[in-house]
């Protein structure tokens, strides 16, 4: 992978895959950010947010597949250069149009019926309407525009950066117990408006007891 952050060990990272599964599967498999492999490598994956075009290898092998990765949306996303020199074979992003599909989560249908554990919610202690956990407060999709005119109507407690309540990031798991425990309901909006773009704030809510309102 080129460029990345460099790993804790120097060398392999458990960034885009599942290093043990990708072993398990692919005994040759090497996934690594050393560069000593740039010339043998077969694939070699480029993550767009941390790219440097002057950073770039300086031959490049034609039997290697080039591969932009990238999580973000359009409008945090800056321009490719226009050169012809470069040229990514694959993409693999969040979009269901890429050549190797990465979302930020999935529902999958059953294909066959099983019996649901029902877990018993007593909703007489979640005595507050609507949480919204969020730290960009000038977004594409004009959220906060939309967050402003709720709150005249409804109470809506906002953590983070855009309101008056914190949750300290290494205390996150247990601010979403607590909201959980204690409003009915959540918001997850996006930062961008943008086609397949469905992120961490619906899925990451839904290994708890709140109902996202997206």
């Amino acid at each position: 992978m080129y460029p990345m952050k460099k790993s804790l060990n120097g060398d392999t990272e458990n960034l885009l895959f599942r290093p043990k599964l990708c072993y398990y599967r692919y005994p040759n498999c090497l996934v690594t950010t050393n560069r000593a492999f740039i010339k043998t490598a077969n694939v070699i994956i480029f993550h767009w947010r941390d790219f440097d075009y002057n950073d770039l290898p300086r031959q490049r092998n034609t039997n290697q597949l080039w591969t932009i990765y990238n999580l973000e949306a359009p409008p945090n996303t800056a321009l490719l250069p226009n050169d012809d020199d470069l040229i990514f074979n694959l993409t693999a992003t969040y979009r269901h149009d890429s050549d190797i599909y990465l979302p930020y989560g999935q529902l999958i249908a059953r294909n066959h019926d099983f019996d649901f554990k029902y877990n018993n919610i007593d909703i007489r202690y979640k005595i507050k309407p609507i949480v919204w956990f969020v730290s960009n407060c000038h977004t594409q999709s004009h959220r906060e525009d939309y967050v402003t005119k709720l709150s005249r109507m409804v109470q809506v407690d906002i953590y983070g950066n855009c309101g008056k309540f914190k949750c300290p990031h290494s205390q996150q798991h247990e601010c979403y117990q607590k909201a959980a425990r204690e409003y009915l309901f959540y918001l997850s909006f996006e930062n961008s408006l943008c086609k397949d773009y469905v992120t961490e704030k619906l899925f990451n809510v839904l290994n708890y007891d709140i109902v996202p309102i997206v």
